[in-house]
């Protein structure tokens, strides 16, 4: 059995939830609920948990402590979480979390029928929640809010022009896009994006080719990959093409 493979109940996220509120955001509140259904905290008629932000990251290590505090944040702000204080010390700031599910159910109730689950099958058990602490965890300043709103459009962009060009996102590509967003930039995931449409190869695996050329030939900004093309003007020839042939056959034999 494969050290990859796991046989635990996995955590999957419908489409149409991360659609309305975003993926990060989908999969945080997805959790939470797992875990609000085995709280036995309950308090003014309400289950709650308790976390602090590098517990969080111990759950999801595959996320910066930055990009789950600006998706708590962004749930907060959307009010589908509630946040409170019920530790037993006055300067333990440890928060405690609820999802406000008369909210949830406003946004309307996601159909799964004729829904795939496409999120993969995420398997994230429960974890042993941490005592409150006697720490207090300073709130997001009006920069760090601009930050999350930012970085929000660029993800909406870059979902929008990827669906103009190229064809309807499913939830295996919108993780791997966020993956490459944080690996290379918004600008190189776009001009990969870009050259796949410029070449008419409307594919997936012809992007993420793309981009793991930029990674191998160390391009991490727009201005590298126009250093790069002035470099090597002579490569436009018959090379280039017997390159660009090669790299084709490799993924029609992906996709067969």
């Amino acid at each position: 059995m494969s050290k990859f493979l796991l046989d635990e109940k996995p955590l999957i996220i419908l489409p149409s939830l991360a659609k309305k509120i975003g993926l990060n955001e989908a999969i945080i509140l997805q959790q939470l609920h797992y875990w609000l259904q085995e709280s036995q905290n309950i308090h003014n008629g309400y289950k709650w948990v308790y976390n602090t932000y590098e517990d969080w990251q111990r759950q999801f290590p595959f996320w910066s402590k930055n990009t789950i505090i600006r998706a708590i944040k962004s749930l907060e702000k959307k009010g589908l979480i509630v946040t409170g204080n019920y530790n037993k010390l006055a300067i333990d700031n440890t928060k405690w979390y609820r999802i406000d599910y008369e909210k949830l159910d406003g946004m309307g109730r996601p159909s799964t029928q004729n829904e795939q689950s496409i999120y993969p099958n995420w398997v994230v058990g429960l974890p042993k929640m941490s005592k409150p602490i006697t720490r207090e965890y300073t709130e997001n300043t009006t920069e760090s809010l601009l930050e999350e709103n930012k970085d929000m459009s660029c993800r909406d962009e870059i979902s929008l022009e990827y669906q103009q060009k190229i064809g309807q996102i499913n939830g295996d590509i919108a993780i791997q896009l966020e993956h490459w967003r944080n690996e290379l930039g918004d600008e190189l995931v776009k001009k990969a994006i870009d050259i796949a449409y410029e070449q008419g190869k409307r594919r997936w695996s012809y992007i993420r080719g793309i981009l793991k050329n930029f990674k191998e030939d160390g391009i991490t900004s727009p201005n590298d990959l126009d250093k790069q093309e002035k470099k090597k003007p002579a490569r436009r020839g018959r090379a280039v093409a017997q390159k660009m042939a090669a790299f084709d056959a490799y993924i029609n034999s992906l996709e067969e």
